[in-house]
């Protein structure tokens, strides 16, 4: 089994020297900087057939699982909207991570965090997206964003959105910020405080504050179990190609001005 981070630029390249080898994958994301060495990566897996995923860690921590049990278990009704914040520290960055030639992108290398968990908490598809981003305040970082917003519509034709930045101050108490919130037709399910609280508007009952449930096992133990036949993977392969494709096209929308079918 490979495990990688790597450079956004190489990291296709590696994935599919290791799926040509026979060797099962667990790597950062996103799968590919470009949607045709997307196909080809996921060609190389299929034909290698072998394991892969993607550290789409946040399916893993407390509070998302939780959103997630609310939503299947239909307390909030029909999802009408679903918003996602994801605010971090900018730290200091590697030289990789300025340059549009090596580096993704805050969408798909951060925004693809919260994309994914809207999709995976919520169940809903994406059919359109649209997004800005752009480097306003940090020159330093040259290609390198600072912020960025994304819109999609769902299958249901709900809406979804995404807001990025690398704008939280250094004396935060914590390096991110991250919040997701869900409207139903039924309720509302929020995660705050950084992912410690959630908080769920009963249409009857008013606020509430959920329990959050014990930490599970880490998406490293999950998929090695995965690979053994042990457990269902909680990141299979075909969530990492359709998450990849999503934050691609969005990136591709902040850069053109056009909307994409999903």
């Amino acid at each position: 089994m490979l495990g990688e981070a790597g450079v956004d630029s190489e990291r296709h390249a590696i994935v599919i020297a290791a799926a040509q080898r026979g060797i099962h994958v667990m790597c950062e994301k996103p799968l590919a900087n470009r949607l045709p060495d997307l196909t080809d990566v996921q060609e190389a897996v299929q034909a290698g057939n072998v394991h892969l995923s993607m550290l789409l860690t946040m399916r893993f921590e407390p509070a998302y699982r939780l959103v997630r049990s609310v939503i299947e278990n239909g307390d909030i009704g029909d999802v009408c909207l679903a918003t996602f914040q994801k605010s971090y520290r900018l730290g200091n960055r590697p030289e990789w991570q300025r340059s549009a030639e090596t580096f993704s992108g805050i969408i798909p290398f951060i925004g693809i965090h919260a994309l994914d968990c809207i999709r995976w908490c919520t169940g809903r598809e994406y059919s359109e997206v649209f997004a800005y981003c752009a480097n306003v305040a940090h020159p330093e970082l040259r290609d390198m964003e600072d912020q960025g917003q994304v819109l999609c519509r769902l299958d249901n034709g709900a809406t979804a959105s995404a807001r990025l930045d690398y704008c939280r101050p250094a004396a935060a108490p914590t390096h991110g910020d991250d919040r997701i919130r869900v409207a139903g037709d039924k309720g509302v399910i929020e995660s705050l405080a950084c992912g410690t609280q959630v908080t769920y508007i009963h249409p009857e009952d008013g606020l509430k504050e959920l329990e959050l449930p014990a930490p599970g096992e880490n998406q490293f133990v999950n998929f090695v179990r995965s690979i053994r036949g042990e457990c269902e993977c909680v990141v299979p392969a075909a969530d990492c190609f359709r998450m990849t494709e999503v934050v691609l096209k969005a990136r591709a929308s902040a850069r053109n001005g056009l909307k994409y079918e999903l």
